[in-house]
């Protein structure tokens, strides 16, 4: 589902505040999402989903992605406390929390990151601990 630069724009104003569409040359979506650079208020709960009317005049829920989310609250979506504390939460499962890890998207240079992290975990796994002597 791609779309044209205005109505990506029209619907990052859904979010917040619109900075900047990602868009290609000739002015649509690249490939199938829809980047967009948006101030939020971080003291007001974060959108979750947006109800999106398609061509036809039905309407379709889209789940909305965070680049550079700063950490939220699960339970009520804010930013600056956890859940645990949060006056919202009720014992609930961290997995049955409204919010999550879900609506954090890795920028390349994070995921670039993760993988180095994981690249030397695997080779340090992988040798022997040369510290460890083995005594019959």
């Amino acid at each position: 589902m791609c779309m044209e630069k205005d109505a990506i724009q029209e619907m990052g104003k859904k979010i917040g505040k619109v900075e900047e569409v990602e868009t290609d040359e000739s002015g649509e979506c690249i490939g199938p999402f829809s980047r967009v650079r948006v101030s939020v208020d971080i003291t007001q709960s974060l959108k979750k989903v947006l109800l999106l009317e398609v061509e036809n005049g039905e309407e379709i829920l889209r789940p909305v992605l965070y680049e550079k989310l700063p950490k939220i609250c699960f339970c009520c979506g804010i930013s600056g406390h956890q859940y645990r504390i949060c006056q919202s939460y009720k014992g609930q499962p961290k997995d049955q929390l409204a919010f999550g890890a879900w609506m954090k998207v890795l920028t390349k240079a994070e995921k670039a990151k993760q993988n180095r992290n994981r690249d030397r975990w695997n080779r340090e796994a992988s040798q022997p601990n040369q510290d460890y002597q083995h005594q019959p």
